[in-house]
């Protein structure tokens, strides 16, 4: 996990939806490629989360572009589930994942709670699977 700007993944406003993608696309790649990102991974939703299409669709449709962007540039990109993170991180099974951040990592800038400490958990959990 890396402590740099943007902390936060959005589309750019006042652009055409498409527009918006290609953006976002060359965002990530531009991101990838200056940091040296060798792996992504993107962690699945609860599995009790429940939420309507039009709350994901989103999330849904950036988790795409990355893994779209990361393969455009040969970077091994997956989805973990979060009991897969958890087994991963000797985390127990019960309760929401967020609740073991702090037993795992530090918090580190804006948009921590429920947000990049996520990401650093998925990021640790691909981390020691050695993938």
């Amino acid at each position: 996990m890396l402590d740099v700007e943007p902390y936060l993944a959005k589309l750019a406003p006042g652009l055409s939806p498409g527009r918006q993608l290609i953006e976002f696309k060359e965002d990530v790649c531009r991101l990838i490629r200056l940091n040296n990102v060798k792996r992504v991974r993107i962690l699945s939703a609860e599995s009790n989360y429940s939420a309507t299409y039009s709350k994901m669709i989103t999330r849904i449709t950036l988790e795409c572009v990355i893994g779209i962007a990361s393969a455009e540039l040969d970077v091994d990109c997956r989805r973990v589930s979060r009991p897969g993170a958890r087994s991963a991180l000797d985390l127990p099974q019960k309760g929401k994942l967020s609740v073991y951040v702090n037993d795992v990592v530090e918090a580190s800038g804006p948009y921590w709670k429920d947000k990049r400490s996520l990401a650093a958990l998925v990021a640790l959990a691909g981390n020691r699977e050695g993938d």
